[in-house]
């Protein structure tokens, strides 16, 4: 699977959780803390935080799914 394929997926499922939004915004602080970390490990970390709580942003009205 390619670096595309991969950030297609993360990006998938963080649409059908509906946590685009909050998964973008997490990548990009990430981002600005660790530049030269590439963009597949920025969104599946970011991703990954906010599926199991680590990230509830305080006006989120998203419901945080764990699986």
């Amino acid at each position: 699977m390619t670096s595309e394929q991969h950030l297609e997926e993360i990006l998938i499922e963080a649409h059908q959780l509906r946590l685009e939004k909050e998964v973008f915004k997490l990548a990009g602080e990430l981002s600005r803390e660790n530049p030269r970390m590439n963009a597949v490990d920025l969104f599946q970390i970011s991703l990954n935080k906010i599926k199991h709580g680590s990230v509830v942003g305080e006006n989120s009205n998203q419901t945080i799914y764990a699986h």
